[in-house]
């Protein structure tokens, strides 16, 4: 699912533009499809359009690294998964 967004994005004047979301798996999973189905909703809840973006690669690292480098401003976020073992 989508990561949690922090409560300090949310301003009167956000989103301004498009939203990226990287998801750092190949496209066709379940993160992606997961993903790709949140993003549907939000885009249309928040007005704007969200960009799905399939980062795959070196079990993650490739997305994860590309997120870290984004500015910390709300229009890059990740996607990911949680399983318990």
């Amino acid at each position: 699912m989508i990561s949690g967004l922090a409560s300090s994005i949310w301003a009167a004047d956000y989103p301004e533009r498009d939203i990226k979301v990287i998801v750092p798996w190949a496209p066709g999973g379940g993160s992606d499809l997961d993903t790709r189905v949140m993003c549907k909703y939000m885009a249309g809840y928040l007005k704007i359009s969200m960009v799905v973006v399939n980062m795959p690669g070196a079990g993650a690292t490739i997305g994860i690294k590309s997120l870290m480098k984004s500015p910390p401003d709300g229009y890059t976020i990740g996607s990911g998964i949680s399983a318990k073992i």
